[in-house]
């Protein structure tokens, strides 16, 4: 049986590190990390909502509007959610899916 693949868009809150040394501001450096996640978009840049100074890295709490190529294998918000926490560098709090 063959799977067929569309995208996503959802909102997410999340936790991002960015590197200390990460060129460009806060948000910046947390887009660039979310968009290196394989199939996934970041879509209108994020918007920090927080921020916690780290040892190596700063833990910026961000929302971003993000699109996911997803292969239909389960509800919309747990493929989202687990897509973004295979990345590196990324905790997910919540997961809003825009049907």
């Amino acid at each position: 049986m063959a799977l067929s693949q569309h995208a996503v868009d959802a909102t997410v809150d999340c936790t991002v590190r960015v590197a200390r040394d990460a060129d460009g501001t806060l948000a910046d450096g947390a887009e660039t990390q979310l968009a290196r996640v394989d199939g996934v978009e970041v879509l209108d840049g994020v918007d920090v909502a927080g921020l916690e100074p780290r040892l190596n890295d700063l833990a910026v709490d961000v929302e971003a509007r993000v699109r996911v190529d997803e292969v239909d294998d389960g509800p919309p918000d747990e493929v989202v959610r687990q897509r973004l926490a295979d990345g590196f560098g990324v905790d997910v709090e919540d997961v809003e899916v825009h049907r």
